[in-house]
């Protein structure tokens, strides 16, 4: 059974044992070693003296915990986070989301992504260089695929106005979602 001490107890009572264990030292020493009564009474005093600079900076202390550390202090001491796997996720439907928007981001995103799979599958299963061996690497793909992932050449034929013009960069339409998805089945497939 535990009783509840009051806090003034809890922060006063270790000053007062160290106040009362000076007093006894005092009168220990006046009795065993008869010395200068003043000079031990003056040791007395600026053990007391300590002792109450003591409690008065722990009794401070306590009543405002967070005086001493600031809110961006306990940010450094919070545990970093493992990281999430999700971000190649988002990568990749970023990446997937700008082959659609536009050709730039085809060529630049989506396309090395594609590249890289084909050439690791073809590396892995086949032991053929999507590089060193363009021509049986592009018979493996097949020419759907290929034409997607060909090395140095625009994968998709640029869309023209009705005109028959071709249209700006700033405009130019990206690749179907049917053709990226088409794609991902064939590299599935390889």
């Amino acid at each position: 059974m535990s009783r509840h001490v009051p806090r003034a107890i809890r922060v006063a009572g270790p000053p007062v044992g160290l106040a009362i264990a000076a007093t006894v030292g005092l009168f220990g020493a006046l009795a065993t070693f008869h010395a200068d009564a003043g000079l031990v009474l003056n040791g007395w005093l600026l053990i007391l003296g300590g002792i109450a600079l003591w409690s008065g900076w722990v009794a401070l202390t306590s009543a405002t915990p967070g005086a001493g550390r600031t809110a961006f202090d306990r940010v450094r001491e919070r545990a970093t986070p493992a990281p999430s796997r999700l971000v190649g996720v988002i990568a990749m439907e970023a990446a997937i989301l700008d082959a659609e928007w536009n050709r730039t981001g085809f060529e630049h995103e989506l396309r090395p992504i594609l590249r890289r799979i084909a050439a690791a599958r073809l590396a892995e299963r086949y032991q053929i260089g999507l590089e060193s061996e363009p021509a049986a690497a592009r018979k493996l793909v097949g020419e759907e695929l290929w034409r997607l992932i060909e090395p140095g050449q625009i994968g998709v034929a640029e869309p023209k106005e009705a005109s028959g013009r071709r249209r700006n960069r700033a405009t130019r339409n990206g690749i179907p979602r049917s053709d990226i998805q088409r794609a991902i089945e064939l590299l599935e497939a390889l």
